[in-house]
């Protein structure tokens, strides 16, 4: 369970799959932020932040978290009105759902896909959540 402060209530989640990572990841183009920001396999960035258009890295960041929560959201009413939810309950829960899928940390949900091509992969067959 997972408590909403905005809404002062506690909603179910579940962790996601490797493949539904990868489909929350392919729909986000959190990858491509990836690359904007240089980031590397330890976490650390290459390119000086002040260059980076921040409001890209944001929006991005942001559809991570909102497929994640229509994914991971077990009741259906809810996870079938995402966008609708405020006071960045969005965010808390797609920030729950990583920890929860055990991804430690940024760079880790973006890499988990090269462990064994040693390159990132173009393609995941999410899951059907209906």
């Amino acid at each position: 369970e997972l408590y909403l402060p905005y809404y002062d209530e506690e909603i179910v989640i579940r962790p996601l799959s490797d493949s539904e990572l990868a489909f929350a990841r392919r729909k986000s183009e959190i990858v491509k932020v990836a690359k904007e920001l240089g980031l590397e396999k330890d976490g650390s960035t290459t390119k000086d932040l002040t260059e980076v258009d921040l409001v890209s890295v944001d929006a991005s960041v942001a559809n991570l978290h909102r497929y994640l929560a229509e994914i991971a959201i077990v009741d259906d009413d809810l996870r079938n009105n995402v966008e609708k939810l405020m006071g960045n309950s969005i965010q808390l829960i797609g920030e729950r759902v990583l920890a929860l899928s055990a991804v430690k940390n940024q760079a880790e949900l973006i890499n988990f896909s090269t462990a064994l091509t040693g390159r990132a992969s173009s393609f995941s067959t999410p899951l059907d959540t209906n």
